[in-house]
Parts: structure tokens; sequence; C-alpha cells
């Protein structure tokens, strides 16, 4: 094994330790990326649900005709709740289902929720949740979009950046290797002069690279 690679021998010990230190930050790093991907794709979301439940709100009649959403039924699903629990408007994908839970506290207006009940498919839906009034009464209007898409997105990410970091991490590696071996490369010249000084009992003395 040569000297350099010996565990005890400063430059593995320097570049174990610059490794050690590049591949805490970079995995610290992915981490702070996929949770700003992650809170960014959920924001742009619900945006879009604030939207659609500004557009549905707005067309509420006292007869609540119903109007099918111009998008795929699978991805997309709204439900107008009464206060007696009875359902007021609903989505052709949500026809015949019993009414989904409320959850808004007395003071609150609306919320958003990630879920995964609602009788559509097996799939997660981003729910936002909403106080409205109608000419009728008071009410709670539910739209959810399917958030499948944002999982499946942030699911690449990570596969992108796991495989993808461990090669940049050896890659960083090895240029510290080298560097630590040009670095360290007078200090081995003295050492090995000293060795064969020591070794042949002379009084020469060691030259100190300038």
């Amino acid at each position: 094994m040569s000297t350099a690679l010996h565990p005890r021998s400063l430059r593995f010990r320097l570049t174990a330790l610059a490794t050690l230190v590049v591949a805490v930050v970079v995995a610290i790093t992915a981490v702070v990326l996929l949770a700003v991907q992650r809170q960014q794709l959920t924001a742009t979301l619900d945006a879009s649900l604030e939207q659609r439940a500004e557009t549905i709100g707005s067309q509420l009649t006292d007869q609540l005709p119903y109007q099918p959403l111009p998008t795929n039924d699978e991805d997309r699903a709204f439900q107008v709740v009464g206060d007696d629990g009875s359902i007021v408007a609903v989505s052709r994908n949500l026809s015949g289902a019993a009414a989904l839970p409320d959850s808004l506290r007395p003071d609150q207006r609306q919320q958003v929720s990630t879920r995964r009940d609602l009788p559509i498919e097996d799939d997660s839906y981003r729910v936002l949740t909403r106080r409205i009034d109608l000419p009728s009464g008071r009410a709670v209007l539910h739209v959810a979009e399917n958030s499948d898409d944002l999982s499946e997105a942030i699911a690449n990410l990570t596969v992108a950046l796991a495989l993808t970091l461990p090669a940049v991490v050896a890659l960083l590696a090895g240029l510290m290797w080298w560097v630590t071996g040009r670095t360290l490369r007078p200090v081995e010249t003295i050492r090995a002069e000293v060795d064969a000084i020591s070794a042949t009992h002379s009084s020469q003395r060691v030259h100190v690279p300038t």
C-alpha cells in the first residue's frame, strides 16, 4: 500500500476530512433544495385553488346550477355543503358522495390541507376549504386538485439528486486528493531527505524548498 493511501497519512486524513465536510454541505443543500422546491410547488397549487375557489364562489346562485369544470374530472373537484350538512352543489366526480368533513374552527375562514380521503381515486389531493355566504345562507366550499404531480416532481428530483450528488462528492474528493498531494509534496520531499540522512547517519543538511 502506498504511504499516501495509508489511513494514518496526512494526505489521506486531510482528504477524508475535506470530503466529509463537503458531503455534509452537499447533503444539507440537497435537503434545503427539496424543501424549497416542495414549498414553491405547493404554493403554486394553493394559488390555483384560491383562484378556482373565487371563480366557483362568484358563480353560485340561489338555484346553484351545476356547471361542469372544464378540466379532467379525476384531477379537480368541488363540493358546496350547507349549514345543515346537505350538499348544495357538487362537481360530477363527487356526485353521490357524502359531504366532506369540515375541520374549520369557528373563527377560521379557510384552510388548505393534503388529503387522501376523497371518494374519487386513491390519490393525494390538495383541498381548500372555505366558508362562503350564499343567498340561502352560510355554506362551506371544498375545492380539490390532484397533487400527485407535485409528489412525483419531488420524487424525481430526489432520485436525480441521489444519483448525481455522490458522483459530485467523489469528483471533489479526487480533486482534493490531487490538491493536497501537490500542497504536501515539499513536505514529503523534506521528510524523504530526513529519512535518507538518518539512515546513512550523514551530516548533510536538508534542502528547504523556497
